[in-house]
């Protein structure tokens, strides 16, 4: 029999589930972390801790099954909105990651939202305001507070984009977590261009956009060995944390 593993990245912990080929749970593990909250609006976390806790919760979960890594077929993500990862042209962090619940981009969301109609950014962002929390005034915040470490900048990424960029070596993103960063039209499923060149920043600095369910690239053998999985194992594009829970109850149609 073939298995399947499934992984939150959850905000304070990291979710690791195996089940069978009939979606049947078998075992599964959570691996807590502190986030690191310097001040009142800065919430980060250090980008290893991510991936060390799904290590620790895969380790587990093989334990309690007593099935080795090479017999799980395929791989998939659920994962928390808005949490960003700036990474230099070698693929390395630039900093911690600024997780979604950070409120510093204050002033950034003020010149932004008088940067914008509010009726435009509704039609192209679906979004009804532009606030702190948004990845866009971030990016903006980042440009303007860091301007050494964004002069470096390789790619912007979202948690779930980087989990798949740790393990395949290239950078896919999808829409249901997109979808909330002011950069990416709902009309076209596409990245927003205004606001790109309202923050400076180009297309390839940002992941090549998939739909959710998509096949990824294979892992890298370096990857598959530090895991102990097949390499043959099926990276599969996942989807925003509530968006999967949705389906996860059966909220799949209308009605």
């Amino acid at each position: 029999m073939k298995y399947l593993l499934g992984v939150d990245l959850g905000t304070t912990a990291v979710k690791v589930g195996l089940f069978d080929s009939q979606a049947r749970k078998i075992c599964s593990s959570t691996q807590e972390y502190r986030l690191i909250t310097e001040s009142h609006f800065v919430v980060e976390q250090e980008v290893s801790v991510y991936w060390d806790a799904f290590k620790a919760g895969l380790r587990e979960v093989l334990v309690e099954s007593r099935l080795s890594g090479r017999e799980i077929l395929a791989l998939s993500v659920s994962a928390q909105g808005e949490t960003m990862v700036f990474l230099d042209e070698a693929g390395r962090p630039l900093s911690r990651a600024i997780v979604w619940m950070d409120n510093r981009a204050q002033e950034e969301a003020r010149f932004l939202a008088g940067r914008f109609d509010p009726d435009e950014i509704h039609r192209a962002t679906g979004q009804t305001d532009v606030i702190p929390l948004s990845p866009g005034c971030k990016v903006l915040w980042f440009k303007r507070n860091r301007p050494a470490l964004f002069e470096r900048l390789g790619k912007i990424l979202l948690l779930e984009d980087w989990f798949f960029f740790r393990l395949c070596g290239e950078t896919f993103g999808e829409g249901s977590l997109w979808c909330s960063t002011h950069m990416w039209d709902i009309r076209t499923r596409d990245y927003w261009e205004p606001m790109l060149r309202e923050l400076g920043v180009r297309r390839e600095q940002l992941p090549k956009i998939v739909e959710s369910g998509t096949p990824l690239p294979a892992i890298l053998p370096e990857v598959a060995a530090e895991l102990g999985l097949s390499e043959e194992i099926l990276l599969v594009m996942g989807g925003l944390d509530q968006s999967c829970g949705a389906l996860g109850v059966g909220n799949a149609r209308p009605g």
